[in-house]
């Protein structure tokens, strides 16, 4: 056997994933991908890189080699051949003991809404899967990271769980009970720290060179909190330090200080990447192509990042695009200007913040049984962190003008003055400085939510930008961005004093809150949602047709699914249904539904 073939071997076998680079001769760039995703053999780009091989790695890799003809046809006969169907090695997992009534639903006064909340807790049961790539041959190879517990995926075509989604989907999770799904989805990313140093995007090879907003630490704090397991902090404190290491390492940028003393840091999405995504290759490279090499890879080096963010992807990322008609004439012509790296983002130091202080007082409760100053060195850390980062959010982020954070260019040094649902992100975290902590300052900042809902029945747009292709932009709403807003308003209405200011910024949280749980529940029932004994399945729709959760929603009509992006709209799904359960199990007691299911969910 050649050297080459023998060292092939030693790449991305089953089992065998330990790397922090994406080395794979299939699934990561390479003259395979290239050959497969510029020839479109596969209609969406992800499906080739989830696709174990039927043969061991070596002889698919000499095989495609030795291939004479590699015209489309070609390809595709070749990947039949020597490839399963995507999600091969990943089986569906039979709950046992599964609470299809847990406790929550009895706070949920509305009977529609009770029935609703039921079936979309039980689609918990549809949504778990585990690994099982005992099925493949020896040698054969798979993009899937090894996991050892359970998890549960967003839905379509995403058969892999991923960082910041799982956040969402455990809040409802936990509200159900489910805590060992809720524990096994944890253990998975905390094995990630430990073999990488970070959570990847995503449970595949090719996530490897970027992780996604950091919650895993908001994520144990909320399981500790509901399921009252207080010693898995202890056991897993330290692969939370390893983590915020990596963040504060890799991410942070230096910013201007408020008293020019000190060296001052913030944090930002950055990766170090040359290639095209993987599973979105031919449409980076045709993005990429009019552009000359260095701003080829810097544009590459973009695009993850804002993969990284989460918000893949927004004209958030996009300098100068709001009513820029040249760059917003094509998704393409808007990401060849996408800057991710330059900017410093409101909802990524929130969270940083939010983990600077759970961290702080996790350490503060194991110092006082440590025999060890590792916690009380720790905790100390800490602390000086939060204060720090708050303190910088409210010189660098925060403009008093107009009463709102944003994002922070650090190549223009100026604010973006633009709104999105991430603007009160640090409400969420309590990370509001003192100093703008005011009356004045935390209306302001809900008068923006307010004045960019008020003209939409959907939802709370992603962003302004009108025009815009992207996903993460207007007409959509998000799960998580709701939930973000809700969250915030909460915590905003324990800041103030005053009773009129209070019931102004609860008015608007509420209304958000039950905005979502309206065009969900409309979006399922129009899709064939019924309750029996309660609510009748529209007519002419197919009859195993159950009604469905979308990935994103459109703010322009109520129940409506969003659009844009690089693929179609998918359903499932995994946070769309945990902000659901989340808001409805909180507000339950307060929320209608609609007297008139089939007027309201279709208004003329």
């Amino acid at each position: 056997m050649k050297l080459e073939i023998l060292q092939l071997l030693s790449i991305l076998v089953v089992g065998a994933q330990s790397s922090t680079q994406c080395n794979s001769p299939l699934y990561c760039d390479g003259k395979f991908l290239k050959a497969i995703q510029m020839n479109q053999v596969l209609n969406d780009g992800k499906e080739i890189v989830d696709r174990a091989t039927k043969k061991p790695l070596a002889d698919v890799v000499k095989d495609f080699k030795a291939l004479k003809d590699k015209s489309k046809r070609s390809l595709q006969i070749f990947v039949t051949a020597n490839f399963h169907e995507a999600g091969y090695e990943v089986e569906e997992v039979k709950l046992e003991n599964f609470d299809r009534n847990p406790a929550f639903l009895e706070n949920i006064r509305d009977p529609i809404f009770r029935g609703f909340a039921n079936q979309i807790h039980n689609l918990w049961s549809t949504l778990v899967r585990r690994a099982n790539t005992k099925k493949l041959c020896k040698g054969c190879s798979t993009s899937l990271l090894t996991t050892n517990h359970n998890f549960i995926v967003p839905g379509g075509r995403f058969r892999e769980f991923y960082y910041w989604d799982s956040y969402f989907a455990l809040e409802g999770v936990n509200k159900g009970g489910l805590f060992q799904i809720s524990k096994d989805m944890i253990l998975n990313l905390l094995d990630f720290v430990k073999n990488y140093g970070f959570v990847p995007n995503g449970a595949r090879i090719y996530f490897l060179n970027r992780s996604q907003p950091p919650l895993l630490t908001q994520m144990i704090k909320r399981y500790v909190k509901a399921s009252k397991d207080n010693a898995f902090i202890k056991e897993h404190i330290r692969v939370l330090d390893k983590e915020y290491d990596y963040w504060i390492n890799r991410h942070n940028v230096k910013v201007d200080c408020p008293d020019s003393k000190h060296d001052c840091f913030l944090t930002r999405y950055v990766v170090n990447n040359t290639h095209p995504r993987p599973e979105s290759y031919r449409e980076d490279v045709e993005t990429a192509k009019p552009l000359k090499r260095k701003q080829r890879e810097q544009l590459y080096a973009d695009l993850a990042a804002g993969a990284e963010s989460g918000w893949d992807f927004s004209t958030r990322w996009v300098p100068g695009s709001k009513g820029n008609k040249e760059l917003l004439a094509s998704q393409e012509t808007t990401l060849r200007g996408i800057r991710t790296s330059e900017i410093v983002p409101v909802d990524l130091n929130a969270i940083m913040y939010a983990n600077e202080k759970a961290l702080y007082k996790f350490h503060r409760m194991l110092s006082k049984s440590s025999r060890t100053r590792y916690h009380t060195k720790k905790m100390e850390m800490y602390k000086q962190a939060y204060k720090k980062r708050s303190k910088l959010m409210a010189h660098i982020l925060w403009d008093k003008e107009t009463c709102s954070f944003y994002d922070y260019n650090i190549e223009t040094e100026q604010l973006n003055k633009e709104f999105f649902p991430s603007n009160v992100w640090p409400f969420w975290a309590k990370a509001v400085h003192s100093s703008i902590a005011t009356r004045k300052n935390i209306v302001g900042a809900f008068k923006h939510v307010q004045n960019a809902r008020k003209a939409y029945p959907g939802g709370v747009p992603t962003s302004k930008t009108k025009g815009s292709l992207l996903q993460w932009d207007y007409p959509n709403t998000w799960a998580p961005l709701e939930y973000m807003i809700v969250e915030s308003g909460l915590n905003a209405v324990k800041l103030l004093k005053d009773q009129e200011s209070k019931a102004q910024v609860k008015t608007i949280t509420h209304q958000v809150a039950q905005t979502y749980v309206n065009t969900t529940f409309c979006a399922w029932y129009n899709s064939g949602g019924a309750i029996k004994g309660s609510l009748r399945k529209k007519k002419n729709l197919p009859k195993n047709q159950t009604g469905f959760m979308y990935e994103k929603y459109n703010v322009k009509v109520i129940g409506g699914a969003g659009g844009g992006g690089e693929y179609e709209i998918q359903t499932g799904f995994g946070w769309s249904n945990g902000v659901l359960i989340h808001l409805l199990a909180k507000f339950g007691k307060e929320f209608n539904a609609p007297k008139s299911s089939r007027m309201y969910c279709n208004p003329k």
